[in-house]
């Protein structure tokens, strides 16, 4: 693509370079060389409950582990899986397996026995490092990893307090696990990593499941120049707000096993020399509320069901979150009413973007601009990173403002799947990922995500998008607190729209008046001819509707 190509440079925000080159370097050796430097080495790095870990403290200790691993028989490229919530030890686990030449595979807590072990048979793990009470899941699975080691919620304690928070009843009762080794014993009894182990930019540096909400986890491999690319791209892009060099805090919501977490929160901190504010449980939302406060956060990552929870609790307006600065919101469209109700609770911006764990996760996002950007859209296609609209069944390129599905092309598309050429031969065509969303571009550049194409509802032959109608739905009907449109069996028509929403506390609402609202709007082939209303919908592990439950539930006729 030449720059007349660009659509989006148009819209270019001021001061931020369009191309950034890219470090010939690892992960592991942009935090050592950050955490090592004069005037960062004792800012903190990770904070929970009040116990600080520094970025040199973390370095020597994920240094400790990996001479530990080396010594228990880990080989360059042996992947090494981490099971656990928000902790001081993610990080540690995280940087200490890179140090060792081997390859991350963070893996969610939230999985069950099935879907844990679905995981597991295909990721190939050497070991794995868990948290304590999380391990009678793997024991479950019945899939043998050669190397446990386990940590506890009370590692990070001294022997003092941890005596007390077992005293008053605050820590949980560790499980007697036979043959596991213990992270900590392992740090504590290892001497810092003498001798290097050479890993290249194009070497494997995570494994991420991907796929889980549409069927069976694909393991998308990430290099460590697809995780670089975005760690100078998010230093990049916030100066915009904040001048290069300012300390900034974060709050560790997005669990770290999602790409989210890992790149957005745990890694785009290092370069921005920030701290870290950890959240192991984000459902206790005014845990979140007090700490956004209380710590005076200025950055927050998120999905849309979490600020709606937030807005919704009945403290909300009780905390002052006046310092937050830049709220992003992915992993699930951001309903417009609902961005901007949020935005009118605090100082600063609230930004959707868009990506995905093949992506490392970057495509897009919003500038930093309030007057540089547009509410619904997942903005222009980020630092050095290409992206077409191609029809999906011709795969031309669509001229602006035409739906076809969004393809992306830049150094953070991902190395492949796993074990599975032909799924990544799908995907991956002539250096261009095609990502199974549809969207398009408006006149400015901006870009506008319409839906997945397995999404999309065929309803006599007419194509429907549920976004437009959820979009609607949030917008029109104050009453709903969440709406979710999805294919229904239907012999006449093939499949037709089904509407399904769940009314805040209180409200009431009929089927006839949404449907009657609805007909005055959209054209009569999108309007819902089921609607059913639910207590709550069925979440994902990371808190957004649960889609494909929804769907399977359908198609049994539930």
């Amino acid at each position: 693509m030449t720059e007349v190509d660009k659509l989006w440079y148009k819209s270019w925000p001021k001061g931020i370079k369009k191309v950034i080159e890219i470090p010939n370097t690892t992960v592991h050796g942009i935090f050592e060389e950050i955490a090592l430097k004069k005037d960062v080495k004792d800012i903190t790095y990770m904070s929970l409950l009040g116990i600080d870990y520094s970025y040199s403290k973390v370095n020597e200790m994920a240094d400790r582990f990996a001479s530990a691993l080396i010594e228990l028989g880990v080989k360059k490229g042996d992947h090494i899986g981490i099971l656990m919530p928000n902790l001081h030890q993610f990080s540690i686990s995280f940087f200490g397996i890179l140090k060792a030449g081997a390859i991350t595979v963070p893996l969610s807590p939230l999985y069950g026995p099935s879907d844990l072990k679905a995981v597991l048979q295909k990721v190939d793990l050497k070991g794995i490092v868990a948290l304590d009470i999380l391990y009678e899941k793997i024991e479950e699975t019945e899939v043998k990893i050669p190397l446990v080691i386990t940590t506890a919620l009370g590692d990070i304690l001294s022997p003092i307090m941890r005596f007390v928070a077992k005293l008053i009843g605050k820590l949980p009762k560790s499980p007697k696990i036979l043959g596991n080794l213990e992270l900590y014993e392992l740090i504590n009894t290892h001497e810092p990593l003498k001798e290097k182990i050479s890993v290249e930019p194009e070497d494997v540096a995570s494994i991420g499941s991907t796929g889980g909400t549409t069927g069976v986890p694909k393991a998308a491999m990430l290099t460590h120049r697809n995780l670089v690319a975005n760690m100078m791209w998010l230093k990049e892009w916030p100066k915009m707000v904040h001048p290069e060099g300012t300390h900034k805090k974060y709050i560790g919501l997005v669990p770290f096993f999602h790409i989210i977490g890992l790149v957005g929160v745990m890694l785009s901190s290092i370069v921005l020399e920030s701290t870290v504010y950890l959240v192991p449980d984000p459902r206790k939302f005014e845990d979140i509320l007090k700490l956004l406060s209380k710590e005076k956060i200025h950055y927050m990552h998120g999905v849309p069901t979490l600020y709606r929870a937030l807005l919704r609790h009945p403290k909300f307006d009780k905390y002052d979150l006046s310092s937050l600065d830049l709220v992003f919101s992915g992993a699930a469209p951001l309903p417009a009413v609902l961005a901007e109700e949020f935005e009118s609770k605090i100082n600063g911006l609230v930004m959707e973007a868009y990506g995905l764990t093949e992506t490392a996760p970057i495509v897009s996002s919003n500038p930093f601009e309030k007057d540089n950007r547009k509410t619904g859209s997942i903005g222009i296609p980020f630092i050095g990173t290409d992206v077409e609209i191609r029809n999906p069944e011709t795969d031309a390129v669509m001229p602006q403002g035409e739906i076809g599905e969004i393809c992306v092309k830049g150094p953070q598309i991902m190395k492949g799947y796993y074990k599975d050429p032909e799924a990544t031969a799908q995907v991956i065509k002539n250096g261009w990922f095609y990502t199974g969303d549809l969207g398009y571009f408006d006149e400015d550049g901006f870009l506008f995500l319409v839906n997945r194409i397995k999404d999309m509802i065929n309803a006599s032959g007419y194509k429907v998008y549920p976004r437009e109608i959820e979009e609607l739905i949030y917008n029109d009907f104050p009453q709903i607190s969440e709406a979710i449109v999805i294919a229904s069996p239907d012999e006449y028509r093939g499949e037709t729209v089904k509407l399904i929403v769940v009314l805040k506390d209180g409200e009431k609402l009929t089927k006839k008046e949404i449907t009657s609202h609805l007909e005055s709007k959209i054209a009569a082939y999108k309007v819902p001819k089921k609607i059913e209303f639910m207590d709550s919908l069925p979440k994902s592990g990371l808190g957004k509707p649960d889609r494909k439950a929804l769907r399977e539930r359908e198609s049994m006729g539930l």
